[in-house]
């Protein structure tokens, strides 16, 4: 017998076509892990992205809100420099009872008057 037989031929094409179509599946299994390379390099990027602009948005509150804070500390300090201020004005009388009263009432031996130095 020269010739093959069909059977042979048959399966030399069978083989020959399972080793084409493992060659695209291996192409197809690159080409897909190509594919999803690219996916994860874009998300690391925009991810990338996106912690640059929290990170200057948060610097951004920070400076304002530490504007905030030095105005509030600001203004609390001119309120306690006026009160300073109004607490000297007054008579050393006038301060020597206010003091009195208040150590009184913190001690717990009565009760702090009011203004118009009644009880309340």
């Amino acid at each position: 017998m020269d010739h093959p037989s069909s059977t042979a031929l048959s399966a030399a094409a069978a083989i020959k076509a399972a080793l084409a179509a493992e060659s695209a599946a291996t192409q197809a299994i690159a080409d897909c892990q190509q594919q999803a390379e690219q996916i994860l390099d874009d998300a690391r990027r925009r991810v990338s992205e996106i912690a640059s602009q929290s990170d200057a948005r948060i610097s951004e509150l920070h400076k304002e809100y530490n504007k905030r804070i030095r105005k509030q500390e600001e203004a609390a300090q001119e309120v306690a420099r006026r009160q300073r201020s109004a607490l000297s004005d007054l008579p050393e009388t006038t301060l020597n009872a206010a003091v009195e009263a208040l150590a009184t009432w913190l001690t717990g031996n009565g009760e702090l008057p009011t203004a118009t130095g009644n009880s309340p």
